[in-house]
């Protein structure tokens, strides 16, 4: 038998488990065609998206996308932007989950988080946003890290013993590596380093795209 794993993450998984697999699992990359957008069209889907979630055009917008909110590390995210409350960052959370269960005690972050649902076109999302953060605890792969690079996003996520795709990255080159996706304190610090450094989150940002190209 052999085996077909996405992930240097996963394989290390199924290898605890199953070591007599060992030496008869390969590891295939997923990959994703990059969808091209026009500057027109990035700036009227911001224009349209801000107006109707009543988010200020200077504000910075950070996507977070996600089944399952508390496995993917939302409450680390809402806690580091209750101690930076501060009213020029925006979050927008994409996917299915239950904005009820993630307690926010900030009148500030109260106000400037946006529970959207599930979005049938991630492509129409990933642009109104400044910058993509996945803390997550737990992913084999992490698609919607890579979809986001694909879109010139910076990125801010886990390191690569929560998330397979991290395997891929440089630290502070493609992308922003969490050493502890549960420290609030460290996503606060890269969440104030990319809202405040223009060129640092630009960097990042093409950085990521060419990583994002190279691997389809």
């Amino acid at each position: 038998r052999h085996f077909i794993s996405v992930s240097e993450y996963l394989s290390r998984n199924i290898l605890a488990s199953y070591p007599r697999l060992n030496g008869h699992i390969t590891i295939a990359h997923p990959g994703i065609e990059v969808q091209t957008i026009s500057d027109k069209k990035i700036t009227e889907l911001r224009e349209h998206f801000r107006k109707k979630h009543n988010i200020p055009t200077s504000a910075f917008v950070l996507l977070f996308v996600a089944h399952g909110f508390k496995r993917k590390g939302l409450p680390a995210i809402i806690k580091a932007l209750e101690v930076l409350d501060n009213k020029d960052i925006h979050i927008v959370v994409a996917g299915s989950g239950e904005s009820k269960d993630i307690k926010i005690n900030s009148p500030v972050v109260q106000s400037n988080a946006h529970f959207i649902g599930v979005i049938k076109n991630m492509n129409e999302l990933y642009p109104v946003a400044d910058a993509f953060i996945h803390p997550t605890l737990g992913d084999t792969y992490g698609m919607v890290v890579l979809e986001a690079m694909s879109h010139q996003l910076p990125v801010i996520v886990s390191s690569a013993q929560y998330c397979g795709f991290s395997e891929h990255l440089l630290h502070n080159e493609d992308a922003i590596i969490l050493n502890d996706p549960k420290n609030s304190t460290e996503i606060l610090d890269d969440i104030q380093t990319l809202s405040n450094q223009a060129e640092f989150q630009s960097k990042i940002a093409n950085n990521g795209f060419k990583k994002a190209q190279n691997i389809n």
